[in-house]
């Protein structure tokens, strides 16, 4: 099921296109060294507060945020008591 979508725009030399992407929650099993798209694309594991302010937009922190209510939901042995909703980097 996913977790939501967003617009955005993908840019391929000269042409610009809007394109909405969905994104999923998934768990990840192994991490390889080599992948397809690693010419393209960076990774980097980090918190979702430290998501939320690298992102900056409202939208994906929204997002970010229904990913950690479904985390909790699928692992209650750690309830996280009081935790708050992510918010985006103020001045982006």
């Amino acid at each position: 099921v996913a977790l939501g979508a967003y617009p955005t725009v993908r840019i391929r030399g000269d042409r610009r296109e809007d394109v909405e992407v969905t994104l999923y929650l998934m768990r990840v099993t192994r991490q390889l060294d080599r992948w397809p798209e690693r010419g393209q694309r960076r990774r980097r594991w980090m918190t979702l507060p430290e998501a939320a302010a690298r992102l900056g937009d409202p939208g994906l922190v929204e997002l970010l945020n229904r990913a950690a209510e479904r985390l909790e939901a699928l692992a209650p042995a750690k309830p996280a008591k009081g935790r708050r909703k992510l918010k985006a980097a103020s001045g982006r």
